[in-house]
């Protein structure tokens, strides 16, 4: 609801306009959310979790988030490093596993197929996968499709 009070107030500031809400008004009054959830809130915590044990920060679930995820979100994201063999029994990054994910700018899973490659010999097949994955689609040109937009768009307001 917060939101799209502030995107009905964003109408008219610069040229003029009118919002139209894509609900019935009993949805938007009973269904939407006061608030949205905070990011932190909603996400897989994985990377972030892999970060902090490698910034020295043992205890991620007291850290001082700004918005604090849920313990299970934290719990799960520390099951998964420990699957993958990043972490320890103690919860300890592992030097052959862990050490080297935190250099990869990908998430964990796909950081640990991409070590994983290096022992079956296939990192070329691996690294095109895994950067797919990791991307938007590279068919997307970004240029074209702003020029598009400003052709087809209209100020008064629109979807595009």
């Amino acid at each position: 609801k917060a939101q799209a009070r502030q995107r009905a107030g964003r109408a008219g500031r610069v040229h003029p306009g009118k919002c139209f809400r894509l609900c019935t008004e009993d949805a938007f009054l009973n269904m939407l959310e006061k608030q949205t959830i905070p990011e932190m809130q909603r996400t897989n915590m994985t990377w972030t979790v892999l970060q902090l044990k490698a910034l020295g920060i043992d205890d991620v679930a007291h850290f001082p988030f700004l918005s604090p995820p849920p313990a299970s979100s934290l719990i799960r994201a520390l099951e998964i490093l420990y699957s993958l063999k990043a972490i320890d029994d103690q919860g300890n990054l592992t030097i052959d596993i862990g050490m080297p994910l935190v250099q990869f700018p990908v998430e964990p899973r796909l950081g640990a197929v991409l070590l994983g490659s290096l022992e079956t010999g296939c990192s070329d097949e691996i690294l095109t996968i895994v950067s797919m994955l990791s991307h938007d689609s590279p068919f997307v040109n970004r240029k074209k499709a702003s020029s598009v937009i400003r052709l087809l768009g209209a100020k008064e307001g629109d979807h595009m």
